[in-house]
């Protein structure tokens, strides 16, 4: 869902919605939807002013063995 709402070359489909609103009721999934369009305009606004990271959440772009493992 996530990352079909922030790359642009993607779209929201049903099957995503749907599936959410097995966990989330719809006043859940509205602010779930805030909440990630909100953390994406903050994110192009960081990086259109070259704001760098404040490391809260240091992410490895690098896949880890473990991910690996999860895939097999």
């Amino acid at each position: 869902y996530t990352e079909s709402m922030i790359d642009t070359r993607l779209q929201v489909c049903d099957a995503q919605t749907d599936r959410l609103k097995q966990f989330l009721d719809d006043d859940g999934l509205m602010e779930l939807t805030a909440l990630i369009a909100f953390q994406n305009l903050s994110s192009t606004f960081n990086a259109a002013l070259d704001i760098p990271s404040q490391s809260f959440c240091p992410v490895s772009l690098e896949p880890s063995a473990q991910a690996e493992d999860d895939v097999e």
